[in-house]
């Protein structure tokens, strides 16, 4: 996992350490795939608090550059999907419209 998705992942456990210093909870499993990330606890009790911060962050990996952590789009590259910049796309790349960008406007 590069640096940009990095300090996705620290912010995400800083902020349920934070909610739950008692519990020891912390991320478990961090996964990228398909252009996203997701994360998975470990320890103590998950909150509401703490589902809706881990939406948040999967939502911000999402758009985020997984280069440089610029604002990004979900990209596919003969289907290998990453999150890049229009800087950092593979040259063959075609953008991929979010399901998720949708969902989010509807909220």
């Amino acid at each position: 996992m590069v640096g940009s998705r990095l300090s996705v992942a620290a912010r995400l456990e800083a902020l349920i350490a934070a909610q739950a210093p008692q519990d020891r909870v912390c991320a478990g499993q961090v996964k990228e795939t398909f252009g996203g990330v997701r994360f998975y606890l470990r320890g103590g009790i998950q909150t509401y608090e703490m589902t809706r911060a881990i939406e948040d962050a999967q939502c911000e990996a999402w758009k985020t550059c997984e280069v440089c952590g610029r604002t990004g789009m979900l990209h596919d590259s003969t289907q290998w999907y990453s999150t890049r910049c229009n800087e950092h796309a593979p040259p063959n790349a075609v953008p991929v419209r979010e399901e998720h960008d949708r969902l989010d406007a509807d909220a």
